[in-house]
C-alpha cells in the first residue's frame, strides 16, 4: 500500500486479539518488523471500525503513553 502523495509504503500492523477492559477494549498489533503493540480503545469506537483479529490495519500514534518493563526504584 502506498501513502496518498506517493511517499514511502505504508507498513500495515495485523491484529492478533481483542480484550474487553470494562467499557475498553485492548487491541494487541504485532507489526511487520516483529515487534507489538497494545491499542486501548473504547468498544463504541472499535465498533465503529467493525476490525476483527487477522485484520490488518494502520496505525498513527496521536496521544502515546510508554511503560517501561524494567525499572528502578
Amino acid at each position: 500500500m502506498r501513502r496518498p502523495n506517493g511517499d514511502n509504503p505504508i507498513d500495515l500492523g495485523r491484529i492478533e486479539r481483542l480484550t474487553r477492559v470494562g467499557g475498553f477494549v485492548k487491541v494487541y498489533v504485532s507489526l511487520p518488523n516483529g515487534d507489538s503493540i497494545t491499542v486501548q480503545m473504547s468498544k463504541a469506537d472499535l465498533d465503529v471500525l467493525a476490525v476483527e483479529p487477522g485484520d490488518a490495519v494502520a496505525l498513527d500514534v496521536v496521544d502515546a503513553k510508554l511503560f517501561a518493563q524494567r525499572y528502578s526504584i
